[in-house]
């Protein structure tokens, strides 16, 4: 039951994001910008993370990152409405191999039955070791800083590298916020709790979910969503499986059959949002089958 009410909450995480980013989305297009309504996408997506902690206190973190990626989906139903981008048969194909790698990730992955519900045993035996967190905070810092150079970098550029290190950085800001999250629910439950141990994570949390939203935020005034959701989906995949295993021990049932849905997932995430050769996108363009990823040139530009 645990395991069912973890993923009943990570679907209902994903549908609330991917609410509130088109909202962002739709409140920045250049024809029509609207303050206020890019205010309530960014204050609806507060609400990710809650649902997203109390998924994880239900089910391994491992097991519910490919739920997620659900968005994706719902990305490609909304798009023709929202856009007006036709669906292509790269897309349909690549939501089959999503759906596929997301079922063969649910099979191998971590079972619910390594979460409790014993307080007491959570607080001895599901917090990370201090090497373990010291080497992600290491990782995490190292990745962090590079992006950032790179955002920099081509801020006035824009185009699909500025996509790719935005979706990247958001995708292991939002992991981070899931690790300070679970980091407070640990620290209550442990016996011998003090307010210092959980005023800890909890100021990290609260530097951390602003950066995340504005990277988010900065991303959709920048770029397709079309282009940004899939790449996004697919940094947080990997962050969260990747924390997952290493803080947490969620270690699948199946290694070889969970790392090859992971696989086939990502290489469906990927396929959704790469970008293709420019005479490919101009015959498709023809088409109306793609829309071009927004870039920078000072301004705005594109659809979402």
């Amino acid at each position: 039951m645990a395991l069912l009410i973890g993923v009943f909450l990570s679907l209902a995480s994903s549908v609330t994001g991917f609410i509130a980013l088109n909202i962002q989305c739709l409140a920045q297009q250049q024809e029509s910008p609207r303050p206020t309504l890019n205010l309530a996408g960014v204050l609806l997506n507060l609400l990710v993370g809650p649902l997203d902690l109390m998924a994880y206190t239900h089910a391994p973190q491992s097991l519910l990152a490919p739920v997620a990626t659900f968005a994706l989906v719902l990305n490609l139903v909304a798009a023709p409405r929202l856009y007006g981008t036709p669906v292509a048969r790269r897309d349909a194909v690549a939501t089959s191999l999503i759906i596929c790698g997301t079922v063969a990730c649910l099979l191998f992955g971590a079972r619910g039955a390594e979460v409790t519900d014993d307080k007491e045993e959570i607080g001895r035996g599901s917090g990370p070791s201090p090497t373990a967190m010291s080497f992600y905070v290491m990782l995490v810092a190292t990745a962090g800083v590079f992006l950032i150079w790179v955002l920099v970098a081509l801020r006035e550029v824009g185009g699909y590298r500025d996509a790719l290190a935005n979706a990247s950085l958001g995708g292991i800001l939002g992991s981070t916020t899931v690790v300070a999250g679970k980091g407070i629910g640990i620290a209550l439950a442990t016996p011998a709790w003090t307010p210092f141990s959980v005023a800890r994570p909890v100021v990290l949390l609260l530097c951390l979910a602003p950066v995340h939203l504005y990277t988010l935020n900065r991303g959709l005034g920048r770029h397709s969503s079309v282009l940004m959701v899939p790449l996004t989906g697919a940094a947080s995949l990997l962050a969260n499986v990747f924390s997952g295993f290493l803080l947490y021990g969620d270690a699948p049932q199946s290694i070889v059959g969970f790392l090859g849905g992971l696989g086939v997932l990502v290489g469906g995430v990927l396929a959704l949002g790469i970008e293709l050769p420019a005479a490919v996108m101009e015959k498709e363009r023809r088409r109306g089958s793609y829309p071009l990823p927004r870039r920078m040139s000072g301004t705005v530009s594109g659809d979402c």
